[in-house]
C-alpha cells in the first residue's frame, strides 16, 4: 500500500505539461502497488475463513472490492467535476468553455481557441490533482489497518 501511496502522490503532481511517459511511470508505480495489495487482501481474508467457507471469504473480499470501487468513483468523479467546474470559471472567465461532458472530446477541444484550450487542459490537470491529494488520506487510513492487523501465520496445507 506505501507504493500505492507513493503512486498516488507522484500522480498529484502532475499539470497540464506533463509528458506521457512521465504519466505512465507514474500510474505504473500506482498500479504496480494497487496489484502488490489486492492479493494479500485475499490470501489474509482466506487464511482467517475455516476451510468450509473459503469460497464465502474470498467472495466477500471481491465484492466489498467492487462496491469499494463503485463508491470511490462516485466520489472522485465528483471531486473532479466540481474541482473542473471552479477551476475553469477562474481560468476562463468569459464562458468560452463547453460543457464538462464535451470538454473531453478531442474533437470539441479542437475546435477552441488556443488560450482556451490551454486553460481546459490546465482545469482538467488541477482537477486531477484534488483527486489524487484527496485518495491518499484513504491510502493512509488503508495502510495503517493493515499495520494493525494481527499477524497469523499462514495455515498449513493439506495434502
Amino acid at each position: 500500500m506505501a507504493i500505492s501511496m507513493l503512486g498516488v502522490a507522484l500522480l498529484a503532481t502532475m499539470d497540464a505539461g506533463t509528458g506521457l511517459f512521465t504519466a505512465g511511470c507514474y500510474m505504473a508505480v500506482l498500479g504496480f502497488g494497487a496489484g502488490l495489495s489486492q492479493q494479500v487482501v485475499v490470501l489474509i481474508a482466506q487464511n482467517a475463513a475455516p476451510k468450509r467457507d473459503l469460497g464465502a471469504a474470498s467472495s466477500g473480499v471481491f465484492a466489498t472490492r467492487m462496491l469499494g470501487t463503485a463508491a470511490g468513483m462516485a466520489v472522485f468523479g465528483a471531486i473532479v467535476t466540481n474541482r473542473f467546474a471552479e477551476e475553469i470559471v477562474r481560468r476562463v472567465p468569459d464562458g468560452r468553455v463547453p460543457a464538462f461532458a464535451d470538454a473531453v472530446r478531442p474533437e470539441v477541444l479542437a475546435t477552441l481557441p488556443g488560450p482556451v484550450r490551454d486553460a481546459v487542459a490546465a482545469a482538467f490537470a488541477d482537477a486531477f490533482s484534488g483527486v489524487f491529494v484527496a485518495a491518499l488520506p484513504v491510502l493512509v487510513a488503508g495502510l495503517a489497518a493493515a499495520l494493525l492487523l494481527k499477524d497469523v501465520p499462514l495455515a498449513p496445507r493439506e495434502r
